[in-house]
């Protein structure tokens, strides 16, 4: 079977709800997965893999912390992390950013991309996502 793109989207959409995410960020996730796919990028089974791992947990304890980039769970969680970056939440000096553990890190290269973009392609951003380590899954 095939699938839109808007179909994806909107049953990744509903995933993420349904594994204890806000309507916002399950909304993000959503478009998140939706570009991924449109990429040739295996989003929706990241997703899957990663509301696995989540459901029904307190989200809280996957939200890295803005100064260290740490998640007091262990690993961070890419969307928690996505939507944090995007809101201007990390740091605005030189330093480059480190987050050690991220929990299924593709699912963080849109919302890289969408920075990047809103940033006027500002270098940094486009060469950390033209080094990604990420390939297109085979047909």
């Amino acid at each position: 079977m095939t699938w839109s793109l808007n179909e994806i989207e909107a049953l990744s959409c509903k995933a993420a709800r349904g594994a204890g995410y806000s309507w916002g960020l399950a909304e993000d996730a959503g478009r998140a997965v939706r570009w991924l796919e449109a990429r040739g990028l295996p989003g929706a089974e990241t997703l899957a893999d990663h509301l696995k791992r989540v459901d029904g947990q307190d989200l809280g304890a996957f939200t890295p912390d803005a100064d260290s980039w740490t998640a007091p769970g262990g690993a961070a969680c890419p969307i928690l992390a996505g939507t944090m970056l995007a809101d201007g939440m990390a740091g605005s000096g030189s330093d480059p950013l480190v987050v050690s553990d991220m929990a299924s890190p593709l699912l963080l290269l849109p919302f890289l991309s969408w920075m990047a973009s809103a940033q006027d392609g500002r270098s940094e951003l486009v060469s950390l996502i033209r080094r990604s380590p990420c390939r297109p899954r085979e047909p």
